[in-house]
């Protein structure tokens, strides 16, 4: 730098007019650092809305059926999503399967409907009844107090009432039981009695069967509708009686008390040809000690009780047991496949036929998180699987509204913010001015 040069420079800068510092410099400076780390703060919360919400709103597969792996008898259901479709507002038709949990339920604990083209369709669960009871052919749901046509969504018949045992084979009776309150002493005192009765769809009429001490209803009907096993007493683990009983009139030649570990098998606890019920038993617990702790279930396995009468005169009751041992734990015995017991596995939930050598083959599994499977009759028995998802898209409209509403909140927040920003800035300047 040349001797003139830095006099030109020392001559401008003895020249030059002060910064001008206000008061409120500082401030201004403070006030734009926290608009900007609000701006910051308000998009990443919109950021990580967005991506929270991707995954649950991504499809996951399609809704009809695919074949299965692992065979053409194989299938499995996906999980369903808490902001599907109520089936009493929008019906699917008849199922092909009935479950609990899995995701279900955004208001409290939900039932989940797997309609034939694959549609999934909320059902409230009201008490320890659970979703309901489906017919044979999956068009009907017993539930207590009414009986819905799963096509329409709208319950039939005026005479139902109670609650749902078992349906017949032909899906056209239904074995219930109900509660009646007498009069009785001392003194007129209150007496709750339950009774088991049959309830005609078609004729909408409800037949007295029997009057006992129920504590925790069971039942099946033999495979020509004439017969129905039921089980009275208290609750399973206490004293109960397996009694058959001759349709209509409830005359009972078959009594036999069942033992703590000892439970009617199911709802198609009869077999094919209508000489035995089959009872299930566990090793190492009582029911329902078992369902509480399963494992303390070290085994079960079936027990086949011969019906067939007239009896030999103070001759016990046959009963047979299966040389197989079993593990896991058992569900409902909801049908028959090529002569072999096909049940329903708690806990995973899985349909399976059960093996004479012990082993279990799949027919069906539920979603994970599942805790209870329910599959109508007539396709445990000789229908095929496939593989199910719920339509992550088919919601109402206000799941779709209320992230919108969100979003639209924060925006609208995020402009106020920037909005205060600019009038304070050009309110600055005009003081400045």
């Amino acid at each position: 730098m040349t001797a003139t040069l830095r006099e030109v420079l020392r001559t401008a800068a003895e020249h030059a007019p002060p910064p001008v510092v206000t008061d409120g410099l500082w401030r201004r400076g403070r006030r734009r650092r926290r608009w900007r780390r609000a701006g910051t703060a308000v998009a990443g919360v919109l950021a990580v809305v967005v991506l929270a919400g991707m995954p649950r709103l991504l499809p996951v597969g399609g809704t009809e059926p695919q074949p299965a792996v692992g065979g053409p008898e194989q299938g499995a259901l996906g999980r369903a999503y808490p902001w599907l479709p109520a089936h009493a507002e929008d019906p699917n038709g008849p199922a092909v399967a009935m479950f609990t949990g899995g995701g279900a339920g955004l208001f409290g604990p939900a039932g989940v409907l797997v309609g034939a083209d694959g549609s999934y369709r909320l059902l409230p669960v009201e008490g320890a009844g659970g979703p309901g009871l489906l017919s044979p052919d999956g068009s009907l749901l017993a539930r207590p107090g009414e009986v819905v046509d799963l096509g329409t969504g709208t319950p039939i018949g005026t005479a139902w009432t109670g609650a749902p045992v078992a349906w017949s084979p032909d899906g056209r009776r239904l074995l219930t039981v109900v509660t009646q309150t007498t009069l009785g002493p001392p003194a007129g005192e209150e007496h709750a009695g339950r009774r088991y009765m049959v309830y005609d769809v078609d004729a909408d009429t409800l037949t007295s069967v029997m009057s006992a001490d129920i504590g925790s209803p069971a039942g099946a009907f033999s495979p020509d509708g004439t017969r129905v096993a039921v089980v009275s007493g208290g609750p399973p683990g206490d004293r109960q009686t397996l009694q058959i009983l001759d349709l209509p009139d409830g005359r009972h030649p078959l009594i036999l008390p069942l033992e703590s570990g000892q439970r009617l098998a199911g709802t198609a606890a009869w077999t094919p040809d209508g000489r035995s019920v089959v009872l299930v038993t566990a090793a190492g617990c009582g029911w329902p000690d078992c369902r509480e702790r399963p494992a303390d279930l070290k085994s079960w396995h079936l027990q086949y009780v011969d019906t067939t009468w007239p009896l030999p005169a103070h001759d016990p009751v046959r009963v047979t047991d299966e040389p197989a041992r079993r593990i896991g734990l058992p569900g409902d015995l909801t049908g028959w496949r090529d002569g072999l017991p096909v049940l329903v596995e708690d806990g995973r939930p899985a349909l399976f036929v059960a093996e004479p050598d012990g082993s279990a083959r799949v027919l069906l599994t539920g979603p994970a998180g599942a805790d209870h499977l329910s599959v109508p009759r007539q396709l445990a028995e000789a229908g095929t699987f496939g593989v199910y998802a719920a339509d992550p898209w088919q919601a109402p409209w206000w799941v779709y509204a209320l992230p919108l509403l969100v979003l639209g909140g924060l925006l609208w927040a995020a402009w106020v913010l920037w909005r205060r920003g600019l009038w304070r800035r050009r309110r600055v300047r005009r003081g400045q001015g």
